[in-house]
């Protein structure tokens, strides 16, 4: 979140002004209201959603992209992640 909000800044900054910045997310836990572990890093999360800076969106897991990092997937999902990052190969 602390990146894509200074690469917001930066791009300001270089004159391509942007608008909210969008957090995709598919951890359930992380929409919901009552936390029994308070931590640091979700207030400033709460605070940037509450101030508009960024939005956190929930996207389903296997649509998740960061998924080709993470677990090990067949080929076919593989390849799907890659087509949602607009990656090609040439």
């Amino acid at each position: 979140v602390k990146e894509a909000i200074w690469l917001k800044g930066m791009l300001g900054e270089l004159g391509i002004p942007q608008e909210c910045v969008r957090i995709h997310c598919d951890s359930q836990s992380a929409y919901h209201e009552r936390t029994k572990h308070i931590d640091i890093r979700l207030h400033f999360v709460r605070d940037m959603v509450e101030s508009k800076e960024i939005m956190v969106e929930k996207v389903a897991s296997e649509e998740n992209p960061a998924n080709m990092n993470t677990k090990s997937l067949p080929r076919a999902r593989f390849k799907y992640c890659l087509d949602l990052i607009n990656f090609f190969e040439e």
